[in-house]
């Protein structure tokens, strides 16, 4: 009925977002309100992955499936507070790297599959290069700021076929709190779209809007260049050209564009820094908490089809917390798998311990397996429907 190939990359990430309640959406389809939810704790217990380890070495009369490991770079520094500066927004700004780096090579996920039944080995002996998590949350950690994303939707989805498909992720906060840079760069865009038809499917879209540029320098040292866009402020406190740091202040949350209720829309764009359709997951780039892990997949019919808005739930055993996602709604433009690991579904927050993870497509489960969710890792799980 299915097959499966688990995937696993290292990093020192984790988190865990409850999920939230709007109160309004936005014509985009944006949040509005948090509802009475709680941010998720950064400390965990520390016995979480000898448990998951523990759980799964009681399962292994089971059918195995491969984990993998990958590296990447952890962001430095913890945030420190910093004054707000009192420029004024201007126009886009054009700078031209002096050359390209690319990402490795996309992995096949495909390439093995394992049978049904519970995936049981941590296999740690082979590491793939190729995460990413370069860039930090948006807001400080202060009472009453939510620094994780809300969850019901998330990047991809229409919340259940109720609004127009999700291009970034949202961050539920009040009016006017400060919002950060997620990483060092040169700012490439501060003002609005009121005029014409900057960033988004329609003018004023996004309203006060931020764009920045980061690049990355990989081993080699060549540059990788991504962008950052940050929508619906109230306020824009930087200016076209301006270097930035990791967690300076660059504005403030707002409802403008198309936002109804305050929140910043926040996307991750690579290539064409204009284009709608140049947006990724910023689940995927984003570095998680301390003791928190995310699991991500692909799930495709047999001729590798992506089936569009396919549910996964996920419940952790320790707790008994059930976790929804689904796969990216089928849309124009194109919804955007990671470019290493083409994935049509991301499940981020998720505290380390064992899942039970099910998939369910035309009403029947066509996938189930526990699932070791491990610190500072994604579990990939691509599955293939027939």
């Amino acid at each position: 009925m299915f097959k499966s190939r688990t995937f696993h990359r290292g990093l020192s990430l984790t988190l865990l977002v409850l999920a939230m309640a709007y109160i309004g959406y936005a014509l985009s389809g944006c949040s509005s309100s948090d509802n009475g939810t709680q941010a998720p704790p950064v400390e965990a217990t520390q016995n979480s992955l000898a448990t998951a380890i523990a759980l799964q070495a009681a399962a292994t009369a089971q059918p195995t499936a491969t984990w993998y490991v990958v590296g990447g770079d952890k962001p430095s520094a913890t945030p420190t507070a910093s004054p707000s500066p009192t420029t004024q927004p201007t126009s886009e700004f054009s700078p031209t790297p002096s050359a390209t780096a690319t990402l490795p090579a996309t992995f096949d996920p495909n390439e093995a599959a394992s049978s049904s039944g519970i995936a049981t080995a941590i296999a740690m002996a082979r590491t793939i290069t190729g995460d990413h998590f370069w860039l930090s949350r948006p807001f400080f950690t202060e009472s009453g700021v939510i620094d994780y994303a809300e969850r019901i939707y998330d990047y991809g989805s229409t919340n259940v076929g109720q609004l127009r498909p999700h291009y970034g992720i949202d961050f539920v906060n009040p009016f006017g709190t400060r919002v950060l840079a997620a990483g060092d760069g040169v700012v490439f865009f501060a003002g609005d779209d009121f005029d014409q038809k900057r960033f988004g499917p329609t003018s004023n879209f996004y309203g006060n809007t931020v764009v920045i540029q980061h690049t990355h320098l990989d081993e080699k040292g060549q540059p990788f260049i991504y962008y950052t866009l940050y929508g619906h402020l109230s306020a824009v406190h930087v200016v076209t050209g301006q270097s930035i740091r990791r967690f300076d202040p660059i504005g403030q949350v707002g409802q403008s564009g198309v936002a109804i209720g305050p929140h910043l829309h926040l996307e991750v764009r690579i290539g064409d820094p204009y284009s709608y359709g140049s947006t990724y997951n910023p689940q995927l780039w984003i570095e998680p908490f301390p003791s928190y892990g995310v699991l991500a997949g692909r799930v495709t019919a047999e001729d590798g089809t992506l089936l569009s808005e396919v549910e996964i739930r996920a419940e952790s055993l320790t707790s008994g917390v059930i976790y929804r996602a689904y796969t990216y709604a089928d849309t124009d433009p194109i919804l955007n798998g990671d470019p290493y690991l083409r994935e049509n579904w991301v499940m981020g927050d998720l505290e380390a311990g064992m899942y039970d993870v099910k998939v369910a497509y035309l009403g029947r489960i066509v996938y189930q397996a526990q699932v070791a969710v491990i610190a500072g890792t994604t579990g990939f799980l691509p599955i293939i429907v027939d």
